[in-house]
């Protein structure tokens, strides 16, 4: 059969249905879909916890991938670790939550709502499926799958089997018509009866609407139509009122028909009667108890258990719910063994109003004496009943059974203690109680135990921070979490849970050494997960919390943390505490010890992305505004080591530095630290890149040189010399320029290197052009090695030199200046054309007569100059019409 087909955002085909699902990032390490959906897929009872904690986290999860992965293993259908049914059990208590962070509606926008729907419609094409192939499917999966689509809002449902029942694909149809039919909802039975006379799925949606709408022989549209009219506004809860009268008035003639129809309807009925106001207690009691079979009875029995357990109700007439609960109570005492024994145990609890003292006491009595039953179902019953008087006692009664289950390994009840313990008004020991070291006890073996299930483990964590009666939580039960958030022998998503306990409790009471401490050794756990969860938490504590300890980790952990998020975490923790009174010297000391230990590493690839973090952090802090000189300069020397440009100039421009104040030695020694950064960011510029680009900088530049020569610093420094002369040049300030060249060169050739002489003399050249004294330029430039001369930087300076030659009318000296350029230009530079015709240019001017020579130059080169700027040609075709007119 093809497989049923909307996924989130559409409708894919049968064959796209039936491929394994790909979700995004699939492959790729330390994906957090690819995690899940590993654990998702173990197979095996020691799995069971994994499995568990992947449905909820996907379940939680805003991304339509992540629903894919459940989607995959739903449509795997029943299977030996019951994976399937867990994600049943969830989904449909998330659907019937309007304040479920993905599945609800409270507090969305139209967007939000919108994506919500998308999400919660992919699922009804797979538990369609699953009812449509409900022969085959136990029973306990059916009902699993029956209650996500009641539990699934209206709107997306109604929207949903429209899309179903207009698929073409006959058996999806067939499945949504199946489905269909245990919605309870008579909106669905105008959409099934579009296929009354259908021919392959007539049959189908027949006993379809006979479910909806308890109505028979319904066999055409027509049909319906016609009963449709005479129902208007009639609820399901009517339609199953009626068929629950007849149903009992002909029960001896349908009994096996009707048994599981009447079940269904009397449920409904019940649900509905105890949400009413007042409560009519006496028709509650003549539903539940008067005459209906053993199926009927636990079927009603359990639907009311689950209202009352959601909202407690005691209005209406008192007198009819004791009768009730008397009646409840009767049924226990004579059918001790019976299989509705623990179903009514914990019924009569939910019977009981607050103040009234004797009923109380009566079924308090009942759920002790279940406490001794040797069968789990009651004892188990028992507990759960007992979360409905909370007290000090029956703590003590509820630890000594739950410890001798565990004994025994009956771990239903164990789970069961945990529940109640973990009841809202469920006191925990005080300090001195004699129950205290059983109860914490307990939840360590609840904890340790492989057989306890997560949801329980959770739990148990849930209960050691109970409140006693003045609201404390007992020393002891802290103690037991900071044992379990260190055993590196627990699984993790335990270890995980202690520890948001403990943070909770630090955040209330002060965060403590003890508390620094266990950060501090967690950072350096085997487990990538909790190292980053102790990162995550390092940013909620106050920097009272940061004990020596805890200092020296984050400092070790910055150098040696190979996962990357946890690394981020550390340094959005350190950010954090520096923003807190007191922490901003601690938090740029850490990050500048850890870049100058990675400085010292060198430059290897795998420290790069560490230190362009670090460094990204230190910078943050230290241009913050109102962080010390001292700080920030540091800092800033810092980023020079690692030649981090952009950084520095990033700091520098928040910060500021001024000029050198005058009188006080410590001040002036900063302050000229500070400067003497800004020469230091801009010799760290890409050389290829001109000052002209950088004016504003320059500009700095130029200042800060000035105010530390002023200052007394740096006036021999040929380095700064060098940088102030490639600025002067960059800036076209020729005359300055040319001063300092010629004085850097008269200091002789010991104080430049060949590199800076060089350049040195190549400024000479270009100053020289710039202000006019052509022939110091020409013998500048010939002074200047061949490898230099031929340098791209060099051929400009000629070509501009040629020019200048040619307005002076040294037209032969421009001529072979030009054509020396040309013949050192490759053919394919953008500058070949300019320098082209500058070349014939020049020799026109020098040797008119050769015009013709030249015109066959320009001509020749006609095709290669089709692509040129329009400024250029215009100048090529002034050229041509100058050698024309010169020929004529």
């Amino acid at each position: 059969m093809a497989a049923l087909g909307l996924l989130l955002l559409g409708a894919a085909t049968p064959a796209q249905a039936d491929r394994p699902l790909v979700v995004q990032g699939e492959g790729k390490p330390g994906d957090e879909l690819d995690r899940l959906r590993e654990d998702l897929f173990q197979p095996g009872p020691e799995a069971r916890q994994r499995r568990e904690v992947a449905i909820e986290r996907l379940l939680g999860n805003e991304r339509p991938e992540a629903h894919l992965v459940l989607q995959q293993a739903l449509r795997r259908g029943d299977d030996a670790d019951q994976v399937s049914r867990t994600i049943l059990r969830d989904l449909a208590r998330k659907f019937a939550n309007p304040q479920d962070p993905v599945f609800g509606v409270v507090g969305r926008n139209a967007d939000q709502l919108k994506s919500r729907g998308a999400i919660v419609r992919s699922y009804l094409p797979i538990l369609a499926k699953w009812l449509g192939e409900a022969a085959a499917a136990p029973r306990e999966a059916f009902a699993q799958v029956r209650a996500c689509l009641l539990a699934m809002p209206l709107r997306e449902r109604l929207e949903g089997f429209q899309q179903l029942l207009a698929d073409g694909d006959a058996e999806v149809r067939r499945s949504a018509v199946h489905a269909a039919a245990e919605c309870r909802d008579p909106g669905l039975a105008r959409l099934v009866a579009e296929f009354l006379e259908d021919p392959l799925l007539g049959s189908d949606a027949r006993r379809a609407i006979e479910r909806i709408t308890f109505a028979r022989d319904l066999r055409t549209k027509k049909d319906f139509e016609a009963w449709a009219d005479a129902q208007q506004g009639r609820t399901y809860v009517d339609l199953a009122e009626d068929a629950a009268r007849g149903a009992l008035d002909t029960l001896d003639e349908v009994r096996r028909s009707a048994d599981e129809r009447l079940a269904a309807a009397v449920g409904v009925l019940l649900e509905t009667l105890v949400a009413r106001e007042p409560v009519d207690w006496k028709l509650v009691r003549q539903w539940l108890l008067n005459g209906n079979p053993p199926a009927v009875l636990r079927a009603g029995a359990r639907r009311l258990h689950a209202a009352l357990d959601r909202e407690p109700r005691f209005s209406g007439v008192a007198a009819d719910r004791l009768a009730l609960l008397d009646e409840v109570l009767r049924r226990i005492e004579g059918d001790p063994g019976g299989d509705l024994h623990p179903l009514f145990l914990e019924l009569a609890a939910l019977l009981v109003a607050p103040g009234e003292a004797e009923p109380r006491e009566k079924v308090q009595q009942r759920l002790r004496a279940g406490l001794e039953s040797k069968v789990v179902p009651v004892q188990r019953a028992a507990i759960a009943g007992l979360a409905r008087f909370p007290s000090p006692q029956h703590r003590t009664l509820v630890v000594r059974a739950a410890r001798a289950a565990m004994a025994e390994r009956r771990l239903e009840v164990v789970g069961a203690a945990l529940a109640t313990l973990a009841a809202r008004d469920f006191p925990a020991p005080e300090p001195n109680d004699p129950d205290l070291e059983p109860w914490c006890e307990l939840l360590r073996m609840a904890v340790r135990e492989a057989g306890i299930e997560a949801r329980q483990r959770s739990l148990a964590l849930q209960v050691l921070v109970q409140r006693d009666v003045h609201g404390q939580v007992a020393p002891r039960a802290v103690d037991l979490l900071f044992e379990l958030a260190a055993d590196a022998q627990i699984e993790s998503v335990v270890r995980e849970q202690a520890l948001v306990r403990l943070s909770a409790l630090s955040a209330e009471r002060g965060p403590g050494e003890r508390y620094a401490q266990l950060l501090a050794g967690l950072l350096a756990d085997n487990d990538a997960r909790l190292r980053l969860q102790a990162a995550q938490l390092l940013a909620k504590l106050g920097e009272d919390g940061w004990s020596v300890r805890l200092a020296e980790r984050v400092r070790e952990r910055l150098l040696g943390e190979a996962d990357e998020p946890t690394l981020k975490a550390l340094v959005e923790a350190i950010k954090r505490r520096a923003g807190q009174t007191g922490g901003a010297e601690p938090s740029l000391q850490m990050l500048t010890q850890a870049l100058q230990a990675l400085h010292l590493e060198g430059r290897n690839q795998g420290a790069s992305a560490r230190r362009a973090l670090l460094a990204d952090a230190l910078t943050t802090l230290a241009a913050t505004q109102g962080t010390p000189p001292t700080l920030w300069v540091q800092a800033g020397e810092v980023l020079v080591l690692l030649q981090g440009r952009e950084n520095l100039r990033y700091l520098l421009a928040r910060q500021k530095p001024a000029g050198l104040p005058a009188g006080d030695q410590e001040k002036d020694e900063l302050a000229q630290r500070a400067l003497q950064l800004v020469p230091a960011a801009a010799l760290l510029k890409p050389r290829d890149v001109p000052w002209s680009a950088h004016a504003e900088e320059a500009e700095e530049v130029l200042a800060a040189l000035a105010a530390l020569e002023k200052g007394g610093a740096g006036a021999d420094r040929i380095e700064w010399r060098m940088l102030r002369l490639e600025i002067l040049s960059g800036l076209e300030r020729a005359t300055q320029a040319l001063e300092l060249a010629q004085s850097l060169l008269r200091a002789g050739e010991r104080s430049l290197t060949p590199e800076q002489r060089v350049t040195a003399q190549w400024v000479v050249a270009q100053a020289n052009t710039r202000i006019g004294e052509l022939d110091a330029a020409l013998a500048a430039l010939q002074a200047l090695p061949r490898e230099v001369q031929v340098e791209p930087r060099s051929q400009a300076l000629q070509e501009e030199l040629a020019r200048a030659l040619l307005t002076k009318t040294r037209n032969e000296e421009a001529a072979r200046l030009a054509e020396q350029v040309l013949l050192a230009t490759d053919a394919r530079s953008p500058r070949w054309a300019e320098r082209f015709l500058l070349s014939i240019e020049a020799r026109f001017a020098a040797e008119p007569a050769r015009r013709a020579e030249l015109l066959r130059r320009l001509d020749a080169r006609a095709e290669q100059l089709t692509r040129v700027p329009e400024d250029l040609r215009r100048r090529l075709d002034e050229c041509r019409k100058r050698l024309n007119g010169s020929q004529g």
